[in-house]
């Protein structure tokens, strides 16, 4: 699947396989989601801090979306190799990372809005012009997932409290480049 990045929204499938794509992945996103068995996101009460101790964690009562990126991704630090799945199923969960709803509780405006966020626009290539390959190694690249969870909540949790996409759509492209840095960051394993 070839993208332009005229026709191409969020966090739907194919926003995930433009993220990808920017970060020279050639990852399907599409093929994915429809074979995904675990929850692609965590609920996190407002005001948490998300720190690296939820990624390494074995708990997944409120979602995989950490801990099955910690795993994946340490198999890929520690030089042993992914299988073809986890390694595109590891690239879609580090697109599904910027998304903010992917780290509020579900329930009210999530719920009624979750689907306007998977379709917001990502255009004229923000994200390859904002991701970079400074990540060299392993505890990087947990600082950098981190970091990407705390902003993607935050912003989620702000436009909850807005009632409203505005805080998301001011920070899209940071938060979809920060996907792509650390799907390069994989990529360069």
């Amino acid at each position: 699947m070839i993208l332009s990045a005229t026709q191409v929204y969020g966090w739907t499938c194919a926003g995930h396989t433009y993220i990808a794509q920017e970060a020279f992945a050639n990852t399907d996103a599409c093929v994915t989601d429809a074979r995904r068995s675990f929850k692609h996101y965590v609920n996190n009460e407002r005001g948490k801090t998300i720190t690296a101790n939820d990624f390494s964690s074995g708990d997944t009562t409120n979602g995989d979306l950490y801990k099955k990126i910690y795993d994946l991704s340490k198999i890929v630090f520690d030089n042993k190799p992914l299988s073809n799945t986890d390694r595109e199923d590891l690239i879609h969960l580090l697109g599904d990372l910027s998304n903010p709803m992917h780290h509020v509780i579900y329930e009210g405006y999530n719920k009624r809005h979750h689907k306007e966020y998977d379709h917001i626009f990502l255009g004229n290539s923000c994200v390859k012009a904002n991701s970079d390959d400074s990540i060299i190694n392993y505890e990087q690249f947990i600082e950098a997932a981190v970091k990407l969870a705390n902003d993607a909540k935050n912003a989620g949790y702000s436009d909850i409290d807005a009632d409203s996409m505005i805080g998301t759509r001011n920070i899209v492209c940071t938060l979809a480049s920060q996907s792509a840095t650390l799907i390069k960051a994989i990529l360069m394993r």
